[in-house]
């Protein structure tokens, strides 16, 4: 990542859409899905947004050291979902207009 300019560019353009990331989370969502989006876990896609993750998507796997082992837990892409009928919706996505 920090073996030229430009990779260096991508990797910050890809953090700061992941601003509620620590830059650890951030470093593997990277390294796993260089042009994620928006991610979140499979719970926050089906309760608070109403969206599906689909069927065969593959997780971004972070360590998840909440617990009192460090296992992996799985975060999805907004690629990766599709919005409920009726009462889902299309996640918005935030973007600053210079």
């Amino acid at each position: 990542m920090a073996q030229s300019e430009d990779n260096w560019k991508h990797y910050l353009t890809t953090a700061a859409r992941l601003y509620k990331y620590p830059f650890n989370e951030q470093m593997l969502i990277y390294a796993q899905r260089p042009d994620v989006t928006a991610c979140a876990s499979l719970e926050t896609w089906n309760e608070k947004m109403n969206c599906w993750v689909n069927r065969g998507a593959k997780g971004i796997a972070l360590i998840d050291t909440d617990s009192e082992r460090p296992r992996l837990k799985y975060v999805f892409d907004v690629s990766d979902v599709h919005k409920a009928r009726r009462i889902g919706r299309a996640p918005y996505l935030w973007e600053l207009i210079l």
